[in-house]
């Protein structure tokens, strides 16, 4: 790839203006020989700092996409160019349902959305006039980050589409081959790693072939990453509430099991803990009622990170963050470790795209076990960052709280698998 613009790059002064070693090695790979201007895909674990290997590649282009699935990981990427880049303003634009700047024919750093590509027909006059110049223009690059969900029928046209009108698709994951059917997960559970790559080849050969790949175990060893203990965390049902969930069907039963009142108990329990030692977390649930239910029990100082709430009044207050430049603001008063910010609630909102440094950010816990490898990486992956320059590698825990009898039960044990095979590590279990 021509170098169109060499006084584009990373500022003086800023914390990416020196990569992480994971980070020079691997920009040292994309940038020489063959792989200059290389179609494929970057695997790294969450917490590696994917973002800054993207950007050190768009800053030596001219047209650039940027495709996220998350709402959040389009402002991030935003954030990061205008943060950490000298590409001037004007030329960084965003595309999404309430921004829709217009793009520079000659000069384009362009972060979207997969789905804000899709449905045509349904979109506003604006949009159709962005869709068209995404269309029409010849992208230097094309950045598909969490490039995992890329091979689902409507994602794959897109891409496929962009590739026509591409000098490159560079597509950035921490789990590409957990985005599968559920038939061919099974099948792989028991295949050897030369076979499990064989697959993903296949599956993502509309992108390219792996350009460069780090294991979460090669992270660890070398201390890229912080050390990472994962304790299943099993909370039995009192006889009341047991009672209540053999007594009840269909969605009220899984309620009733989703969230018994030792699972209140334990996250009360691990939060005092941790405050106590003025460390920061953040508790996952898939549910919007759990991250209310949670949040008061928990009381001041956290803080709800979630989607777009048709409860206007409770959205509106303080501690509920449904925008992205609300749910950003937090992420920066921790980042800026205010005093005052002990921890997050968050729905799936804040599986990925949370980019939180702090080192007093270290720790998750998970209400909802999901049998998802993908989502238990993208968890986890929250609270690993680790920085060179810190005197001891971060030490971070994940704690899986898991109901006996329930549906957290029935995918623990692919939970144990991923544990033990991808993070280098063995579940401590206690109740």
């Amino acid at each position: 790839m021509e170098q169109t613009h060499t006084k584009w790059g990373f500022k003086d002064g800023s914390e990416w203006s020196k990569p992480l070693p994971v980070q020079a090695e691997c920009e040292g790979v994309l940038n020489s020989g063959e792989m200059v201007g290389m179609s494929g895909m970057v695997i790294l674990p969450c917490g590696s700092g994917k973002t800054r290997v993207a950007v050190e590649q768009a800053v030596q282009c001219s047209t650039v996409l940027f495709l996220s699935y998350e709402m959040s990981g389009v402002a991030q990427f935003v954030s990061a160019l205008k943060e950490h880049t000298n590409i001037p303003h004007k030329f960084i634009n965003t595309f999404n349902g309430s921004t829709k700047d217009r793009p520079n024919s000659l000069f384009c750093f362009l972060s979207t959305h997969y789905s804000m590509l899709t449905a045509v027909s349904s979109k506003s006059g604006d949009s159709r006039r962005i869709l068209d110049f995404v269309n029409e223009t010849h992208w230097d690059l094309v950045v598909c980050d969490e490039c995992h969900h890329c091979p689902s029928n409507c994602y794959k046209e897109i891409i496929e589409d962009l590739k026509s009108h591409s000098t490159r698709i560079l597509g950035i994951t921490a789990t590409p081959i957990r985005k599968l059917s559920k038939g061919l997960e099974t099948q792989l559970e028991s295949a050897s790693s030369e076979e499990r790559a064989m697959v993903m080849e296949d599956v993502f050969d509309f992108i390219g072939p792996v350009l460069f790949s780090k294991s979460w175990k090669e992270m660890d060893e070398k201390k890229f990453i912080a050390k990472l203990t994962f304790f299943e965390v099993q909370t039995e049902m009192d006889s009341k509430t047991q009672l209540a969930y053999e007594s009840t069907t269909g969605n009220t039963r899984a309620y009733v099991g989703n969230l018994p009142t030792t699972k209140m108990e334990a996250i009360w329990n691990l939060t005092r803990m941790h405050m106590l030692r003025d460390q920061v977390g953040i508790v996952f649930c898939d549910h919007v009622w759990q991250t209310t239910e949670i949040a008061a029990m928990l009381g001041q100082g956290w803080f709800t990170l979630r989607g777009a709430s048709d409860d206007k009044e409770e959205a509106n207050a303080s501690d509920v963050a449904t925008s992205i430049e609300a749910r950003m603001a937090i992420k920066d008063r921790i980042n800026k470790d205010d005093p005052t910010v002990h921890g997050i609630v968050a729905t799936r909102v804040a599986d990925a795209a949370l980019d939180i440094h702090s080192k007093r950010f270290c720790y998750a816990i998970s209400v909802d076990a999901s049998s998802s490898e993908s989502t238990n990486a993208q968890r986890a992956g929250r609270i690993i960052r680790n920085n060179p320059n810190w005197e001891v590698q971060k030490q971070a825990n994940y704690y899986d709280l898991v109901t006996p009898g329930t549906q957290d039960e029935e995918a623990s044990e692919q939970r144990r698998r991923f544990v033990e095979s991808e993070a280098c590590a063995t579940p401590h279990t206690s109740r």
